[in-house]
Parts: C-alpha cells; structure tokens; sequence
C-alpha cells in the first residue's frame, strides 16, 4: 500500500493535498467522489453506488471520522480534504475553461442553487 494511495473495499482513496488532487483532475479529467463515512458503513448493501466509487477517477477522504479510524486501526496518517472547499477552489481555478464538468446534486433545489453559483462564477469565464 502506497502512502499516497489507499484501498478501501476497493475504492481508491488518494492521500493527497488539496493542490495535488485539483492538478489530478484537472490534468487528466475524471469522476471525483467524496464519500461520507455513514455511506461507506452500509458499503456492502449498496451495490451500484459501490460500484460508482470503485469506478470513480479520484476518491477523497472528506470525512474527518473516516481519517481517524483509518489512523486507529491501520496505522495510516491521512490528509482529510474538504469537499466543499476543494469543489470552490476547483470551480474558482481558471484552468478549468472549455472543460465540461457534472455535478450530482441532491434535490432539485440544490441544482438550482449550484447553478446560479456557477452562472456567476464559472461561465463568465468561458
């Protein structure tokens, strides 16, 4: 196991900094997730959204409960990253121009909130 790369249930976890993994995907493009560690208890009962962290380019640890536990038992220092600040920091980025980016939103509400943050903020800039 590589100190930059973890295995969980087979979900590759990168234990990078927030740089490196913005460099990641915006170099090489990909399916980002950041998994909550209350999903990845129930891990084993749900089959496809297992299946979409398996397939996903990148996993973060954004769940600080997740990092201590991995620090407990496995012996393994993690960098915790937060979503939503990596998210902010990736859509502010300007070398995400011309690039096509998918966001799943939990409720129709939210879709609408996101947006018009990225109305405002992302598009003026394509």
């Amino acid at each position: 196991m590589s100190n930059n790369i973890i295995f969980f249930k087979d979900i590759k976890f990168y234990n990078l900094g927030p740089k490196e993994i913005l460099d990641k995907m915006i170099n090489e493009g990909g399916y980002l997730v950041a998994p909550a560690a209350s999903s990845l208890q129930k891990i084993d009962n749900k089959r496809l959204y297992h299946a979409a962290l398996k397939n996903s380019t990148v996993a973060i640890f954004d769940s600080g409960f997740f990092c201590i536990l991995l620090r407990i038992f496995n012996k393994v220092k993690i960098k915790k990253l937060s979503g939503f600040l990596l998210m902010k920091n990736f859509l502010s980025s300007r070398s995400i121009k011309k690039k096509r980016i998918l966001l799943v939103n939990p409720s129709a509400n939210d879709s609408k909130i996101n947006y018009r943050f990225l109305k405002k903020k992302v598009f003026k800039y394509i």
